[in-house]
């Protein structure tokens, strides 16, 4: 890290404080949802269990295609798990 010389002044940072909209509640263009795939669901929601992260829906079982259950943030979004079957 450099050091200013002695008596040279350097200019301080000013921070400003910025306004957020709240999250829409309708209908919203943009991502609302991430997707993760696991290996295995049953040993993906027995681990997420173990760790107290509930499965909130499904999971769903397409023999042949894939399963699919969706865990939440502790922000309350979702979260999908995938396994591809």
């Amino acid at each position: 890290m450099c050091a200013a010389p002695a008596g040279t002044r350097t200019p301080s940072a000013t921070m400003q404080s910025l306004s957020v909209a709240p999250a829409p509640t309708g209908f919203h263009l943009g991502y609302n949802l991430l997707a993760l795939e696991v290996e295995d669901m049953g040993k993906a929601l027995d681990f997420l269990k173990s760790k107290g992260v509930p499965c909130v829906w499904g999971p769903v079982v397409r023999e042949g295609h894939f399963a699919r259950a969706e865990i939440t943030d502790p922000d309350g979004y979702h979260i999908e798990l995938r396994q591809w079957l």
